[in-house]
């Protein structure tokens, strides 16, 4: 026997930068709870709280078209304000000097795609021929630069 076809509705693919933030929440939420008591339920409930807030505005982004670009450059400010955080947590010292890298660098990895996303979505509205909006619209494009050791200095200085 034949199976139908069913007509299915193209879904949004799944965005990169999604399960990266998700991974976060869920790692920091283990932290959190050996935060110290004095701090757990102050900046360890707002580290959570801006993920989620995070989180939130991304899959927004991803499932409303008509204000992806809006979106993005929200969530790139709500990353800068996570980035803080985990600085903060860091120097209160409810966070180990590694677990702040780790934090970082899942920080810096989803930035870098939050910002091609809205690099991709500016470009794509001003194809489309609606007015280009977002966080790069009108910027000139940059040419990529490969890092040079001059890029960071040693740590122990000139």
């Amino acid at each position: 026997m034949r199976a139908a076809r069913v007509a299915h509705v193209s879904e949004p693919r799944p965005v990169q930068v999604i399960p990266v933030v998700y991974d976060l929440i869920v790692w920091s939420s283990a932290k959190v709870g050996a935060f110290p008591r004095k701090h757990r339920f102050t900046i360890g409930d707002r580290l959570i709280s801006a993920q989620l807030d995070t989180l939130a505005l991304l899959i927004g982004a991803q499932f409303t078209p008509a204000r992806r670009t809006e979106t993005l450059r929200e969530a790139n400010l709500a990353l800068e304000q996570l980035r803080y955080l985990f600085r903060l947590a860091k120097d209160l010292q409810c966070l180990s000097l590694d677990e702040f890298e780790f934090a970082a660098i899942k920080l810096v990895e989803a930035g870098k795609m939050v910002g091609g996303w809205a690099r991709h979505a500016t470009r794509r509205a001003a194809t489309d021929g609606s007015p280009a909006s977002g966080p790069f619209a009108g910027a000139p494009a940059s040419p990529r630069r490969t890092a040079h050791p001059s890029d960071f200095p040693d740590a122990d200085g000139p």
